[in-house]
């Protein structure tokens, strides 16, 4: 995919996130049920746990977690306003949480945001994001980004929404200028909640799941459907 593509699609999901973050965040505040499984590889004893949440959204994973265990949180976005309701959700949380806005796509994991410390993240956690990387060679340097940090656990989803007609009623067809360059695998799809607006997403299949777990570079603990649409690879 050529450079010029990653950035239109990647402006798409900007321009997307600004419009419809209020109606993103009032429909985005329960956990995920798959999240539940995580506690079983993060042993009880490791307190506070050290989290890492890549692009973390409003910051619920956040809430989550700090329900169950002792926390320290960590969480990057893109989105500023997504950012400012995690910033206001963690007024009230009772544990540490700082948040950092970058361009994840654009500019990765970059060291120069303190991201490599002696102290490697316990759970680096990445949600509800590969499917927004243009590029399958992107999202494999990104895992690898990620596992870079020495993580205790690697955790992240793939989003299989084109196996549903109701996502598949959502396509939108490609503006000319990227249609012949995207993949197999990537579609737009209209938002049909409070302004309309459009997203690039990435529908990543078993054989890409693999894949992405291989650039890791480290061991396959666990792979699992949950909530419907998502397949989650833990890695350590």
């Amino acid at each position: 995919m050529k450079p010029s593509t990653v950035q239109a699609l990647n402006a798409v999901n900007q321009r997307f996130y600004a419009a419809v973050a209020d109606d993103f965040d009032a429909t985005r505040q329960r956990p995920w049920e798959g999240w539940q499984r995580l506690l079983d590889f993060l042993p009880a004893e490791l307190a506070p746990l050290r989290v890492l949440d890549v692009a973390c959204g409003n910051g619920r994973l956040g809430a989550f977690l700090g329900e169950q265990r002792t926390i320290v949180y960590r969480g990057l976005d893109s989105s500023p306003a997504l950012l400012a309701h995690a910033r206001a959700s963690a007024e009230a949380w009772p544990f540490p949480a700082d948040f950092d806005e970058c361009d994840l796509v654009r500019d990765g994991l970059v060291p120069e945001r303190g991201l490599v410390q002696s102290q490697p993240p316990d759970l680096i956690a990445c949600f509800g994001f590969l499917h927004h990387v243009p590029s399958l060679t992107a999202r494999l340097a990104f895992v690898g980004q990620m596992a870079a940090l020495r993580p205790r656990l690697l955790a992240f989803s793939t989003w299989r929404f084109a196996e549903f007609d109701k996502f598949r009623q959502r396509f939108v067809p490609f503006p000319p200028e990227v249609a012949d360059d995207v993949e197999a695998g990537d579609y737009l799809l209209d938002w049909r909640r409070g302004a309309l607006a459009l997203r690039y997403c990435h529908c990543a299949d078993d054989a890409e799941q693999v894949l992405l777990e291989q650039a890791s570079g480290l061991t396959l603990l666990a792979r699992y459907r949950a909530d419907t649409y998502n397949v989650y690879s833990l890695l350590g």
